[in-house]
């Protein structure tokens, strides 16, 4: 799964990087802050920033092994700045999904099963990880629009 975004923000790259650096909880993910959902409440994002550049996942206290990764560049423009980024899966959750499938496919292999299993278990995962993924990453795409007060054409 993957989706790219680009928004125009009034903010120069500068302050538009200073606001997500202060959305951005710095402890390691195995803190036991994290581990306890003690995040602050500045903080909905866990990862980095290096220059122009950042990756952050959205922090959740629910269970979505699809929350996407996010990564991105501040460009300076006329009008403020320009954030260019993708969000995908992380890599963990789809060597998992190609795991189970690989699972599956010899499973159905050995037994000589021609039945519409076959073909419904392979759809059955590509819904379960759309239905995770997308609407994680509606909800971060939009919280990153309105924090840089930005919008997109």
């Amino acid at each position: 799964m993957f989706r790219t975004f680009t928004l125009y923000s009034t903010l120069p790259p500068d302050k538009a990087i200073q606001i997500l650096s202060s959305s951005i909880n710095k402890n390691s993910p195995k803190s036991i802050s994290n581990f306890l959902g003690l995040d602050g409440d500045d903080e909905k994002f866990r990862g980095s920033i290096e220059g122009n550049s950042f990756k952050i996942m959205r922090i959740i206290h629910y269970r979505n092994s699809f929350v996407p990764v996010i990564q991105g560049t501040f460009t300076p423009s006329l009008q403020g700045s320009i954030i260019r980024g993708y969000m995908r899966c992380h890599v963990f959750a789809i060597l998992i999904m190609i795991l189970i499938m690989s699972v599956f496919c010899i499973q159905t292999y050995h037994s000589h099963n021609q039945s519409n299993v076959i073909i419904l278990f392979p759809l059955f995962l590509i819904v379960l990880i759309c239905v995770g993924f997308y609407p994680e990453a509606h909800i971060a795409k939009n919280f990153l629009r309105d924090t840089f007060q930005a919008h997109e054409t």
